[in-house]
C-alpha cells in the first residue's frame, strides 16, 4: 500500500478541531476506575550535572509518589511550598518536581513514567543533554520577540495553535550549523516545521519531518549578520502537547547507513551518508530535498547474537521485528547513535548496472543483498540458480525500518528454448501480506509494506527476482534503503508485548484508546496481549513466562501452538500485595530440532491516547522496558479464578467443562457474566453466568464447529462490574483537615484582629484625651502668661508710684502724710511682688505642663498611628485567612464531588486458561507388520487409541503407495467405543511384489465434526508359489 496514502489520512485525523475533540470526549464519557496518563513533563530535557524544575501534565495523577526515569542518575523530588504563618507546614506543590542529573548520566534520550495512587503512566521521553538549556520564558510568536540563541544552546518550548515562535542567530559568513527540532523523538504531538529566515524575513532554508518524523537542516550563513529560525507545526496546530527542544549546534545529520545490516560477529566498513559530517568527501551527487550529502566510512564490530537485541528505542511499532542495534561514535564533541541492522546472511552490494532484467546481478544464496530505491523510479533485478525442492525465505526489509517505502517482488523462472533464447516465465508477484490488509492502521500495527514469502523450488534452474518501490516513481532519495534477504529456512521467533490492559467500557466503544500501563490493584487481575511472529515456517509451541515479579504478584504464564499468534498473559495481585514499580521480562521459550530458543519480548505503550480514533488516531511505539506497578491503596471487590493452572486439552469435536470461581469481597453481590476474550471467532463458548452472591460456575467449551484451528490458546473470562467506589477518600480526609486549618487559621486572626481593634480604639481615644489635655494645658498656659503679665503691669504701676511716692517724701521729709504715703506704695509694691513671683511660678508650671502634654500628646499620636497599621495588618491577614479558607472550602467541595461515592465500572479479568485443541482424538497403531503371498489373504490388526471421551464408530481403510497394484482391503468399521479394527489385506495375482508402505486411514465423527488419523504399515507381498 502507497504509504501516501496512510500519511495523508493521518495528517487529515490530525486536523480535528478542538471543539469536535471536547464533543467526542463527552460522548464517550464513562464511569470507571482511574488510570494515570502522563501527557508531558516539560521541560523535556535537562543537562548532565544540573538540578531542573519540571512541571508535569496529564490525567488521574493523584499522589503521585515517584517518577521512575529509565537511568538511576536521574532523581525527583517534590517541590515544597515556602511555610507561612498561614501554611506553617511546607507541602509538595501539585505535578512540580526538582531533577538532579548526574554529571555521569550520558548524554540521550530517557523514558520517565509517574507512579502514584491509581497505579503507573506510560512513558515520556526525557533528553539529557551536554549543551546549555534554556526553557521558555516569554512568548515569542512574533519576530519582534524572537528569542536571541547561540551556537551550543537547546531551547525547551511550546508552540500556541495558528503560531510560529521565532528565534534570532547571530552568524559569521561561511559558519555552517546544524538546526534540529526534537519533536516525534520525545513524544509531542507537533510535526515540526523549521525555517531560517533573513533579518528582512525572506526564506533561505527550511525543513520538515525528515528524521523519524522531526525537523533537521543545515544552514550556512551566506552572509554576517542576524537571521531568524521560524518554527511552526505543519498543520499548524498547538498547545501544551505540542512542546519541543530546538538545537542549535556543529553536531552532524546521519541520513541513512549503507549497508543497513552486518552479520552478527562480523567486523566491516560502513558508509555514513548526512550532513555536516567531520572527515566527509561528497556522496557522489547524491542529495534529499535538494540538499547535497556527505559520507565518511567508519569500521563498525556486529554484536554476535542479533535475537538478543531490542530495537531502538525511537522505533515505531512496524519496526517490531528488526533486530537491531545502536552503534555510538564520537564525532567530534557530539556522541551520535548510528542504528543497524542483523544481517540473516553474507552482505552483498547491490550493483547499479542491474536494473534491467538482462542485467541482473548475480548471487549465490544465501544472502542479504543491499540496495536502494534509487535514482527515482529504480528497479532492481537479482539472479539465482536453485534445485528443485529446496526452500527458502525470501523477504524485503525497507518500510518496517521506518522508511516511506513500499516495496513488492516479482519472481520468474529462466529458460532457454532448443535455439538458445532465453525465456522469462512469471511465477509470482508478492506485495503486501493478508495480515498487512487487516490490520493497517489498528492498534499497535507491527505489520509493514514489506513483502515476504516461503520459496519451494519448484524446478532445478536459474530464477530471477525484480525488486521495486511501488511509491517510488516521484520519489528520489538515496535513503530509501532496503535489504532483500534470501536464505533456507531457519525456524525462530519474536514476541511483542503490547501493553494496553484491558478497561472498562471499550468493548462498547472501541473508539477510545486510553494511554497507561499494566497496573494491578489488590486482589485484581490484569492482562497484555503478546503478539507472536512466527519466521521462517515456525510451527512450534511457545510457553511464555515472566521475570522479576515482586512478592505479591503472580503469572502463569500462556502458551501459542499451531498457527495462534496471539495471547493473553495474565498477571494476578493478591489482596496482601505492596506498591510496587518496576521492570519486569517476558520470556518465551521452544525447542527447535535439538536446540532451545530464549527470546526476551519486545514492548510497545500507547503514546497518545484518544477519545475516539476516528477523530484523532491514538499514536503508539516501542519501550525498551516493560514496567509493572502495584497500588496497595485499593482492593477490587471480586477476583475469578478458571480452572487450576494446567494446560486443557481436546480434540477438534471436543468438548471441555472448566470450574469458575469467583471470590467476592466486601458487599459484592453483583451477577457476572463473564465471556471468553482471546479466541478466535470460530471458538465462541457460551457466556458463564454466575449469579448474585454465588461463587461458582462452569465453562462450557465445544469445538464443534468444522472450520476451528487447532493450536494452543491462553485467553481468560472477563466482563465489566459495579461498585461504589470512591476515587481517593484519603483526599477528601486531607482536604477536610486543610479545611479545619483555614478554619483554626481564620479564627486565629478573627481573634488577632479583634484584639488589634481594640488597641486600637484604645489608643485613639488616649489619643484624644492627649489631645484634650494639651488643649486645656494650653488655656491653663495662656490664663497663666496672661494672669503674670497682669500681675507685671500691676507691680510696674505700683513701682512707678513708689517712686513718685518717695521723690515727694524726699522733697518734703517732714510731711508724715508723704512719708505715710511712700510707705503705703512700699508696701502694695512688696505685695505685688510676691504676686508677681507666684504668677511667675505659675505660668512656668503651666509651660511645663504644655511641653509634657505636648510629648503625651504625639506618644499618643504614634501609638494611635501604630495602632491603625497593627489593625490594618490584622485585618489583612484575616482577609488572607478567609480567602484560604475560601480555597480550602472550594478545594474540600470539588475533593468531595470528585470523591465521593458512586458507580463505577470496572474489569473483570480471570486467571489464565490455556487451551490445547489437537486435530484429532483418536490415534490408530497397526499391531504389527503383515506379510501376504499372491493370490492369499491376511489380516491386519489396527489398535484404536481414543482420548477426549472419543467413542464413536470409525471407519478404516488403505491407501496404496505410487506404483503399487493388485493389494486391497475392504473398508472396516469400527463400532461404538471399539479398541480395534481388523483388515483383510487381500494380494491378487497381479499384485506388487515387495515390501510396501501402505497407509492406514481412520475417519469418523466426534460430535458431528468430521476427524480422522493416518499411520502406515509394511506389508510385505511375496511372489505365489509356482503352478505345480
Amino acid at each position: 500500500m502507497p504509504a501516501f496514502f496512510a500519511l495523508l489520512a493521518a495528517a487529515m485525523k490530525r486536523a480535528v478541531s478542538p471543539l469536535a475533540m471536547v464533543l467526542a470526549m463527552a460522548s464517550v464519557a464513562v464511569a470507571q476506575m482511574p488510570r494515570p496518563q502522563l501527557a508531558s513533563i516539560f521541560p523535556p530535557g535537562g543537562r548532565q550535572g544540573t538540578t531542573v524544575e519540571v512541571t508535569l501534565a496529564g490525567t488521574d495523577l493523584d499522589d503521585i509518589t515517584q517518577l521512575v526515569f529509565s537511568h538511576p542518575g536521574i532523581a525527583a523530588t517534590p517541590k515544597m511550598s515556602a511555610p507561612t504563618e498561614f501554611e506553617p507546614t511546607a507541602k509538595p506543590i501539585a505535578n512540580v518536581y526538582t531533577l538532579q542529573i548526574a554529571g555521569d548520566v550520558p548524554a540521550g534520550v530517557y523514558e520517565v513514567r509517574a507512579f502514584g495512587r491509581f497505579g503507573l503512566s506510560s512513558a515520556r521521553r526525557f533528553v539529557v543533554s551536554g549543551q546549555e538549556e534554556v526553557v521558555e520564558a516569554a512568548a515569542n510568536s512574533a519576530i519582534e520577540n524572537a528569542v536571541a540563541m547561540t551556537l551550543g544552546q537547546v531551547f525547551s518550548g511550546r508552540v500556541d495553535a495558528s503560531n510560529s515562535d521565532f528565534f534570532k542567530l547571530s552568524l559569521k559568513q561561511g559558519e555552517k550549523v546544524t538546526i534540529d527540532v526534537t519533536a516525534d523523538r520525545i513524544d509531542s504531538r507537533l510535526s515540526p516545521l523549521v525555517a531560517v529566515l533573513s533579518s528582512d524575513g525572506k526564506q533561505l532554508a527550511r525543513a520538515r519531518a525528515n528524521v523519524a518524523r522531526d525537523a533537521q537542516l543545515v544552514f550556512t550563513a551566506p552572509t554576517t549578520g542576524d537571521f531568524l529560525i521560524k518554527l511552526n507545526d505543519s498543520i499548524f496546530g498547538g498547545g501544551p502537547d505540542y512542546f519541543y527542544r530546538l538545537s542549535v549546534s556543529s553536531s552532524p545529520i546521519i541520513d541513512f547507513v549503507f549497508p543497513p545490516a552486518g552479520v552478527p560477529g562480523s567486523s566491516g566498513a560502513y558508509w555514513i551518508y548526512g550532513r555536516n559530517l567531520p572527515g566527509s568527501q561528497p556522496a557522489d551527487g547524491m542529495k534529499i530535498d535538494g540538499v547535497p550529502l556527505e559520507k565518511v566510512q567508519l569500521n563498525i564490530g556486529i554484536p554476535g547474537d542479533g535475537a538478543a537485541h531490542v530495537v531502538c528505542q525511537q522505533a515505531p511499532t512496524r519496526g517490531a521485528w528488526l533486530d537491531t542495534f545502536e552503534h555510538k561514535h564520537n564525532f567530534g564533541s557530539a556522541t551520535v547513535g548510528i542504528p543497524l541492522q542483523f544481517a540473516t546472511a553474507p552482505v552483498v552490494l547491490e550493483q547499479q548496472a542491474s536494473d534491467k532484467t538482462t542485467d541482473a546481478q548475480v548471487v549465490t544464496l544465501p544472502v542479504d543483498i543491499a540496495g536502494q530505491f534509487y535514482p527515482e523510479g529504480d528497479v532492481d533485478w537479482y539472479q539465482f540458480d536453485a534445485k528443485k525442492g529446496d526452500i527458502y525465505w525470501i523477504e524485503v526489509i525497507s518500510n518496517q525500518a521506518g522508511l516511506e517505502s513500499d516495496p513488492a517482488i516479482s519472481f520468474f523462472r529462466i529458460t532457454k528454448d532448443e535455439a538458445g533464447v532465453e525465456k522469462v516465465n512469471d511465477l509470482m508477484q508478492v506485495d503486501d501480506s493478508q495480515e498487512r490488509q487487516q490490520r493497517i492502521g489498528s492498534d499497535f500495527d507491527s505489520t509493514s509494506d514489506d513483502p515476504s514469502l516461503r520459496f519451494l523450488v519448484p524446478e532445478d534452474g536459474t530464477y530471477r527476482v525484480l525488486v521495486r518501490d511501488q511509491f517510488g516513481e516521484g520519489v528520489a532519495n538515496p535513503g530509501n534503503v532496503y535489504r532483500l534477504a534470501m536464505r533456507p529456512l531457519a525456524p525462530d521467533f519474536r514476541l511483542l508485548v503490547e501493553n494496553d490492559p484491558p478497561e472498562a467500557g471499550r468493548k462498547q466503544n472501541n473508539n477510545q484508546i486510553p494511554s497507561g500501563a499494566l497496573a494491578l490493584y489488590r486482589g485484581s487481575n490484569s492482562s497484555v496481549d503478546v503478539v507472536l511472529q512466527r519466521r521462517d515456517d515456525f510451527q512450534g509451541e511457545v510457553q511464555l513466562s515472566v521475570e522479576g515479579l515482586p512478592a505479591g504478584v503472580t503469572c502463569t504464564g500462556a502458551l501459542l501452538g499451531g498457527e495462534v499468534n496471539r495471547a493473553k498473559l495474565v498477571f494476578s495481585a493478591n489482596d496482601q500485595a505492596a506498591n510496587w514499580c518496576g521492570t519486569i521480562r517476558v520470556i518465551g521459550k521452544s525447542i527447535v530440532g535439538d536446540k532451545e530458543l530464549v527470546r526476551e519480548a519486545r514492548y510497545a505503550q500507547v503514546t497518545w491516547g484518544t477519545p475516539n480514533r476516528q477523530q484523532q488516531p491514538g499514536k503508539f511505539r516501542l519501550t525498551p522496558h516493560f514496567y509493572l506497578a502495584v497500588a496497595e491503596k485499593d482492593t477490587l471487590p471480586v477476583q475469578v479464578t478458571a480452572g487450576e493452572d494446567k494446560v486443557w486439552e481436546t480434540s477438534l469435536g471436543g468438548k471441555l467443562s472448566i470450574p469458575v470461581s469467583v471470590l467476592r469481597r466486601g458487599e459484592f453481590k453483583d451477577e457476572l457474566k463473564l465471556q471468553a476474550d482471546g479466541l478466535p471467532d470460530q471458538i465462541k463458548p457460551k457466556e458463564v453466568a454466575i449469579g448474585g452472591g454465588a461463587g461458582d460456575g462452569k465453562l462450557e467449551i465445544e469445538l464443534t464447529q468444522n472450520n476451528i484451528k487447532p493450536g494452543t490458546y491462553t485467553f481468560y473470562l472477563s466482563t465489566e462490574a459495579k461498585r461504589k467506589y470512591g476515587r481517593n477518600v484519603e483526599a477528601v480526609t486531607a482536604a477536610e483537615a486543610e479545611q479545619k486549618q483555614a478554619e483554626m487559621t481564620v479564627a486565629t486572626f478573627t481573634e488577632k484582629q479583634k484584639t488589634a481593634t481594640t488597641a486600637k480604639d484604645e489608643a485613639t481615644k488616649k489619643a484624644a484625651e492627649a489631645e484634650a489635655a494639651l488643649k486645656t494645658s494650653q488655656q491653663n498656659a495662656t490664663n497663666a502668661a496672661n494672669e503674670a503679665k497682669k500681675q507685671a503691669d500691676a507691680l510696674k504701676a505700683a513701682n512707678d508710684k513708689l517712686t513718685q511716692a518717695k521723690d515727694a517724701a524726699s522733697k518734703d521729709a517732714a510731711n508724715q502724710a508723704l512719708v505715710d504715703a511712700a510707705n503705703a506704695a512700699q508696701k502694695v509694691v512688696d505685695d505685688l511682688t510676691a504676686v508677681v513671683k507666684t504668677a511667675d511660678e505659675t505660668k512656668a508650671t503651666a509651660d511645663k505642663a504644655v511641653v509634657d502634654a505636648t510629648a503625651a500628646r504625639d506618644a499618643a499620636n504614634t501609638a494611635k498611628t501604630e495602632s491603625e497599621a497593627a489593625a490594618k495588618l490584622a485585618m489583612d491577614q484575616l482577609a488572607q485567612a478567609n480567602q484560604l479558607k475560601q480555597a480550602a472550602d472550594k478545594r474540600l467541595t470539588d475533593t468531595r464531588n470528585a470523591n465521593q461515592m458512586k458507580d463505577v465500572n470496572f474489569m473483570v479479568v480471570s486467571s489464565p486458561i490455556k487451551l490445547r485443541i489437537v486435530p484429532t482424538p483418536l490415534t490408530i497403531t497397526p499391531a504389527a507388520e503383515v506379510a501376504v503371498k499372491q493370490k492369499e489373504k491376511s489380516e491386519l490388526t489396527i489398535k484404536l487409541d481414543r482420548k477426549y471421551e472419543f467413542a464413536d464408530a470409525v471407519e478404516l481403510s488403505i491407501e496404496l503407495p505410487p506404483g503399487v497394484q493388485g493389494i486391497q482391503a475392504p473398508k472396516v468399521n469400527v463400532p461404538q467405543g471399539g479398541a480395534e479394527g481388523k483388515l483383510e489385506i487381500m494380494a491378487g495375482d497381479n499384485a506388487t511384489v515387495g515390501e510396501h508402505l501402505v497407509t492406514i486411514r481412520a475417519k469418523g465423527k466426534f460430535n458431528n465434526v468430521d476427524i480422522g488419523a493416518t499411520t502406515q504399515v509394511k506389508i510385505k507381498v511375496e511372489a505365489a508359489p509356482a503352478a505345480q
